[in-house]
């Protein structure tokens, strides 16, 4: 019986240990970001006929931060965004609410490099005159 009692002390004992190291130093996937090398993304949207897409709402986003980089096109389409970690790939969204909603996945963002990008929202129509269609 006291053989028992040693086993099961030391046990929880050891368990108790483990966790506490574990909550001082939980795992980190990715260094300080702020410490990184920077990137930059740059770009365009536009419909499928090749007419540029102002006011559309742009996202990034990387599994391994917790940070999100957002941003609007301008009235020419454009859009940039300075400062991404050198991380490699990112998650790039474009969309106009609640309308078009398009996807680029692995877009790799490399230290002191831009990355361009022309994003096409499908199934988009813009009429010629309208305020949108440049």
């Amino acid at each position: 019986m006291k053989l028992k009692s040693l086993t099961i002390l030391i046990a929880s004992l050891l368990i108790w240990m483990l966790a506490g190291c574990a909550a001082q130093n939980p795992p980190s996937p990715i260094p300080n970001v702020s410490k990184l090398p920077k990137g930059t993304l740059e770009g365009t949207v536009v419909n499928e006929t090749g007419d540029t897409m102002a006011n559309i709402h742009i996202r990034v986003s990387h599994s391994g931060v917790t940070q999100v980089w957002k941003t609007t096109t301008d009235d020419h389409g454009k859009f940039i965004i300075k400062g991404l970690p050198a991380l490699g790939n990112y998650r790039v969204t474009a969309s106009n609410p609640p309308f078009w909603t398009t996807t680029y996945k692995h877009i790799e963002i490399r230290a002191k490099e831009t990355k361009t990008l022309t994003i096409t929202l499908t199934g988009v129509h813009i009429p010629s005159g309208s305020p949108s269609h440049r």
